[in-house]
This record gives C-alpha cells, sequence and structure tokens, in this order.
C-alpha cells in the first residue's frame, strides 16, 4: 500500500541543528508517494521566500530514488497559530479529502511539526476518524540539550543539506515512532473523566 503524508510546517522544518526537521524525517524514512504541506501565513512567508520546504523534498527524493509528489495547503489568513478550534475542523475537512480522492492509500500524519494547538488537534483526529490514518511522531535528535535554535531567517538550504547528520549511513537514526491509537484514546478517556471529576459531576464520570 502506498503512502501520503500530511504534514503541518514548522520552525525547525525541513533541516535543523544538522538533522532533519519531522517533515523531512518521516518522507526520508517512509518515502511518501504524495506529501501534503499544510502552511499558515508565517511557514507561508519562508515558502515563498525561497521554496525551502519543496526544494528540500525533491533533494531527498532524487537521492533516496523514489517517486514524490508535493502539493501544498495554503491558509495565508491563519494567524492565530496558537488556537485548537483553528485547525480541528480544517484538517479534518483535508484529510476527508485527501482519504476520499485515494482510499487505496495510507495516510501518515506528522504529530511533531507545527504549533502544538496543530499537534493536538491531529492527535485527537488520529484516534477518532473513522477511516485508517497512522500518526507519526518524530523525536528530537538533540534530547533538549542544544540551547540555541537556527534562525530560519538564515535559511540556507544548499549549506543545511551539505550538512545535514541523517543523509549519511554512519550517522543516521531512525527518529519515527508511529502512534498507538488506543494508548492515545485511553489518554482522552482519562483526562474526561479527571475533568469530570474536578467538576464535582460524578454522575458523568
Amino acid at each position: 500500500m502506498s503512502d501520503i503524508l500530511f504534514s503541518p510546517i514548522g520552525k525547525t522544518d525541513p533541516i535543523s541543528h544538522e538533522r532533519d526537521g519531522s517533515l523531512l524525517h518521516i518522507c526520508r524514512h517512509y518515502h511518501p508517494e504524495l506529501v501534503v504541506l499544510y502552511l499558515s501565513k508565517g511557514m507561508l512567508a519562508y515558502q515563498k521566500r525561497d521554496d525551502r520546504y519543496r526544494a528540500s523534498l525533491r533533494l531527498l527524493a532524487k537521492e533516496a530514488d523514489f517517486p514524490m509528489e508535493i502539493r501544498t495547503v495554503e491558509r495565508p489568513e491563519l494567524t492565530n497559530v496558537h488556537l485548537f478550534d483553528t485547525f480541528y475542523a480544517d484538517f479534518e475537512k483535508v484529510l476527508r479529502e485527501l482519504h476520499q480522492a485515494n482510499p487505496k492509500h495510507r495516510i501518515l500524519i506528522n504529530l511533531s511539526s507545527g504549533t502544538p494547538s496543530m499537534k493536538g488537534a491531529l492527535e485527537v483526529l488520529t484516534t477518532l476518524l473513522d477511516f485508517p490514518v497512522v500518526g507519526i511522531q518524530v523525536s528530537d535528535p538533540n534530547q533538549g540539550q542544544v540551547s540555541r535554535r537556527d534562525d530560519p531567517d538564515d535559511f540556507d538550504l544548499e549549506l543545511y543539506w551539505a550538512c545535514d547528520l541523517d543523509r549519511k549511513p554512519e550517522t543516521y537514526q531512525d527518529r519515527t515512532h508511529e502512534l498507538k491509537s488506543e494508548n492515545l484514546r485511553g489518554k482522552l478517556q482519562r483526562q474526561a473523566l479527571e475533568a469530570h471529576l474536578d467538576a464535582w459531576d460524578y454522575h458523568a464520570a
């Protein structure tokens, strides 16, 4: 079965601290046939400046020798990137349309790029959607030990690509983890139970 990847974009994409960002790393591991990039106003500005997200994916597809189609979902009006409700309905609409157009493909969802609200909305959808999806988390290669952040305004794709340690077999490490839906479902149920108890609603709990 071929894969489709749906991915919000975050500030560590496509490459940061000499390692793949989550978007690039998932594509390196799974070789999706189609990648759909979800771009808020801020990330769209970077895309228009130097085409960094699509260009890095094309470099990967060429180097790893696999076909990849890239599409974008552009939201230039989207500035309230911290609001959960902003994304939930839009993400669900896009994912349902992807499934309807590609019913025999597996849909992968990047749960590690974008804002916390984006990640949270996609985690919930991964559990609640009534068709098969696979949530993919990508662990931090530096385990939070890097104190500085790469400045996305100073991004140089040629330099970053040349220095990406995930391109080299001797320094590559697979950091992808498939989210187990049953674990998340249990977590959501516990959170709902705790909310009812906190509200003294013992009947609902």
